[in-house]
């Protein structure tokens, strides 16, 4: 039996006194690139969050909670959870409290920028490391003291006295984080990631039907130079010269060969590609029919929603309950954890019969309602 390497590498990082997400400490980013750069992805990640989300919480009062200083709703905060678990099996929090140990506040923080403490931290058990940019998109290097450690969610008041004590007073006290991890205090594996190849192919094969098209359609073509160039620099110098004459959009089309028969003058010779048409068809399909299974969405669901077009109005409201299904244990999870951070806020009335349950998606009259 083969070997399996892990898809994800834990390695711990003592720079910084976390443990990498991945080797490179990259992997939420370069699944969130990658998704991006795949139009069936990209679509399929939309259509699972939308499904988790549902139409919102139930009651209309609760929904339209404002639970920070930037006015964000209940509503748009489930809307993040369920994007980020939608995408990492993961979500994240940051909750401020009152002098009561009440929650009174909630942010939004982003489950790619959250890692975990490496053992050797022993002053950071318990926390949770949050930054902007550990992939080191925007800045060459991770700026330490811009990290920000957060004590982890735990309600109880002896263990918030313990943390303000320990931040050095009620005013130093950065308050909690609720992390989730669908693998428990682990870094989980994205959604996508068993299929996370035939993302990129699906993103690689959209760059190629671009640059099919800013070429013309043309074959790559092989330019046989008859004769050796005298030097290195004078032939680096010819091959530049012929991606200047192609232009920035074509300069790949035309290769440089050289030969050793002088007597001849310099030709163009095109390579075709063999069975090439029905092998980007192929690779096309299979790629878009594998990500979708990896998502586990009906098909019909990422079509253009018209009954009678590409799928009938019985094919979709079928699509539609069956979806839901799927997805009712993450709207389960979402309620008990809204349940569980917004029981004792004072600032989130509590819903009518202590109601935190989310409407799931309908199908009426050939409309998916998906929204308020």
């Amino acid at each position: 039996m083969a070997d399996i390497e892990p898809r994800i590498l834990y390695k711990e990082n003592t720079s910084y006194g976390i443990v990498n997400y991945d080797v490179d400490n990259a992997y939420p980013t370069r699944v969130r690139e990658m998704i991006a750069a795949s139009g069936t992805a990209s679509k399929c990640w939309d259509r699972y969050a939308k499904f988790i989300e549902g139409q919102g919480f139930a009651d209309p009062v609760f929904y339209k909670s404002i639970v920070n200083r930037k006015r964000l709703t209940m509503d748009k905060l489930l809307r993040k959870f369920a994007k980020d678990l939608a995408m990492f099996q993961g979500f994240a929090v940051q909750i401020n409290y009152n002098l009561l140990y009440e929650p009174c506040e909630f942010n939004i923080i982003n489950f790619e920028d959250c890692r975990l403490p490496s053992e050797e931290n022993e002053e950071r058990q318990g926390m949770i490391a949050v930054y902007d940019d550990w992939a080191k998109r925007r800045r060459r290097q991770i700026k330490k003291d811009d990290i920000i450690w957060y004590d982890l969610y735990n309600p109880d008041a002896e263990e918030i006295e313990k943390q303000i004590e320990k931040a050095g007073g009620f005013s130093k006290w950065k308050g909690q984080v609720f992390w989730y991890s669908a693998d428990g205090f682990e870094y989980p594996l994205a959604t996508c990631d068993a299929v996370l190849e035939d993302v990129d192919t699906d993103a690689q094969i959209q760059t190629f039907r671009n640059n099919s098209v800013r070429s013309g359609f043309l074959d790559h073509m092989l330019f046989v130079q008859k004769g050796k160039f005298e030097s290195e620099t004078e032939k680096e110098e010819f091959k530049q010269d012929l991606k200047t004459f192609q232009g920035a959009k074509k300069s790949t089309q035309i290769m440089l060969v050289e030969v050793e028969d002088e007597n001849e003058v310099p030709e163009l010779k095109p390579m075709p590609s063999t069975d090439a048409d029905e092998k980007f068809k192929n690779t096309n399909q299979t790629t878009k029919e594998s990500i979708i299974e990896g998502f586990g969405i009906p098909p019909v669901l990422l079509n253009q929603l018209v009954p009678g077009k590409l799928g009938t109005g019985t094919e979709i409201a079928d699509a539609v309950n069956f979806y839901n299904l799927q997805t009712v244990r993450e709207r389960i999870l979402m309620e008990e954890t809204l349940r569980e951070l917004c029981h004792r806020a004072s600032f989130v009335p509590v819903p009518k019969a202590d109601n935190y349950s989310i409407t799931e998606i309908s199908f009426n009259n050939g409309v998916i309602n998906n929204s308020r």
